[in-house]
């Protein structure tokens, strides 16, 4: 019995500075970019793509991933689809995201919870 309270003390211990996936829920928003993350939706957006992330965003410390498909809007070059990683790392209200591959052009950004801001359209 000893034992066993003794190893549920460390695994607490060593997981508390884990965060949860409701640690990053929120609307995320930067100049031109939004990302809301909930239980029910993972959502990015910018100018000229958009799409949605696997649900839940998986949680390692302060930093989630998640896959996602996002869709080129409009724009001269017609429609495209591209599969992307999702990298999120929260610093306070701060999160720090990545969207790999490079080649798509996509941040990285610095967001911040619960501003506005509009998205305009693709040139």
């Amino acid at each position: 019995m000893r034992r066993a309270s003794i190893f549920a003390l460390v695994t607490l211990i060593a997981c508390s500075d884990s965060l949860a996936p409701k640690d990053f829920h929120g609307v995320w928003v930067a100049d031109g970019v939004r990302l809301t993350l909930s239980t029910i939706q993972s959502h990015f957006e910018s100018s000229c793509w958009a799409g949605d992330l696997s649900l839940p965003v998986l949680v390692d410390g302060h930093e989630f991933t998640a896959v996602g498909t996002l869709y080129h809007q409009g724009g001269a070059g017609g429609s495209e689809s591209r599969f992307v990683d999702v990298t999120g790392r929260l610093t306070g209200d701060v999160l720090h995201l990545t969207i790999e591959p490079v080649s798509v052009g996509l941040g990285p950004y610095t967001l911040e919870r619960g501003t506005q801001v509009s998205i305009p359209g693709c040139p």
